[in-house]
C-alpha cells in the first residue's frame, strides 16, 4: 500500500495536537519536552557559532505542526513568518493560536509542489527557512529533491536553511517506519549544492535522547543499551515511572548537552545549516 503523508499527519495531529504528535507519540510528555529542549539548545548554539542575529528576518517554517518553532522564531525577533504544513489540522490550530498576530501567515500545502510554492510568493520569499524533522518524512526521492529546489527558490541570496536528518557520513540508513526515509550527508551535499546551497554548519541535535541510528561497533552497542534498555523503558507511555523518569531525564539531558557540545557528527539526528549563494 502506498504511503499517503497528508493522511498520515492529519490523522496523527488530530489525535495528538501537541509535542507528542510532532515528536514521539509513544513516549511521555516529559520525554518529548526534554527532546525539544535539546533541539532549542542546538539551534541556539548554531546561531551563536554562526554569529547570526535573526531579528528582522523573514522566515519560512516548513512543517509548522503545533507551532513550536513559530514560538521560537518569534522569541528571536523575526519580522514575519509563513508557516506551511501538509496537514489541515496543523494550519487550523496555528491560525487560531496566533490569530492576533498580523505578521504571521499559515498555509496548508506541500513544499514539494512547485505550483504551491509559486503561489506563496515564490522567489526571494524568505531570509530564513526552517525544516526541522520534516525532510526525512518525505519518503519519495523525487519529491524530496523538488522540496529542496523549492526551498532554495524561496530563499533570498545569502539566506539560511536550517534542517534536520540523520546525515550519516557513512551512507543512507534504513528505516523500518513507513513515514521515515533517512538520507546521508553526501546525499544532502549533492542536492543542496545543485540548488546553490552550501553547508556552513553541522552538529548533533542530540546524542543520548534519540535512537543511536548512526552508531556502530562497541559504541553502538553501549548506546543501544542506554537508549532501548533504559530510556525507552522509562519513558514509554504504556509504563510510567514519574519520579524515576524525571530524575533520569534530568541527568541524561546534562550528559547529552555536554557530549553534543564537542561532537560534529553524533549518532542520531543532526542539524545542518546551509547558506544560499549570492
Amino acid at each position: 500500500m502506498n504511503f499517503d503523508p497528508k493522511q498520515y499527519w492529519e490523522e496523527r495531529l488530530k489525535s495528538l495536537c501537541n509535542l507528542e504528535g510532532v515528536g514521539c507519540a509513544g513516549r511521555t510528555k516529559a520525554w518529548n519536552a526534554f527532546l525539544y529542549k535539546s533541539k532549542v539548545r542546538t539551534m541556539n548554539r548554531a546561531l551563536s557559532k554562526l554569529g547570526l542575529d535573526i531579528r528582522g528576518y523573514k522566515a519560512l517554517d516548513i512543517g509548522t505542526g503545533v507551532g513550536f518553532w513559530i514560538d521560537y522564531l518569534l522569541g528571536k525577533g523575526v519580522d514575519s513568518i509563513i508557516g506551511i504544513d501538509i496537514a489541515p489540522s496543523s494550519i487550523e490550530l496555528c491560525k487560531k493560536k496566533y490569530s492576533n498576530l498580523k505578521n504571521l501567515k499559515f498555509v496548508c500545502g506541500d513544499i514539494s509542489n512547485d505550483i504551491f510554492v509559486s503561489e506563496l510568493g515564490g522567489y526571494d520569499l524568505a531570509t530564513l527557512a526552517t525544516a526541522f524533522d520534516v525532510l526525512y518524512h518525505i519518503t519519495d526521492d523525487d519529491k524530496f529533491c523538488a522540496a529542496i529546489k523549492n526551498i532554495a527558490y524561496a530563499l533570498n541570496p545569502g539566506g539560511y536553511l536550517f534542517l534536520t536528518d540523520i546525515l550519516s557520513p557513512s551512507g543512507d540508513k534504513i528505516s523500518h517506519q513507513q513515514h521515515v526515509r533517512w538520507r546521508s550527508l553526501s546525499y544532502y551535499e549533492q542536492e543542496l549544492g545543485n540548488n546553490r546551497l552550501d553547508i556552513v554548519y553541522l552538529a548533533p541535535m542530540t546524542v543520548l535522547l534519540g535512537s543511536p541510528i548512526d552508531a556502530g561497533g562497541l559504541l553502538g552497542k553501549i548506546l543501544n543499551v542506554i537508549y532501548y534498555g533504559l530510556t525507552v523503558r522509562l519513558t514509554s507511555k504504556s509504563k510510567t515511572f514519574p519520579g524515576i523518569e524525571s530524575a533520569y531525564l534530568t541527568v541524561l539531558y546534562t550528559f547529552d548537552s555536554f557530549l553534543a557540545s564537542f561532537s560534529r557528527f553524533g549518532v542520531s539526528t543532526k542539524l545542518l545549516v546551509a547558506k544560499k549563494r549570492g
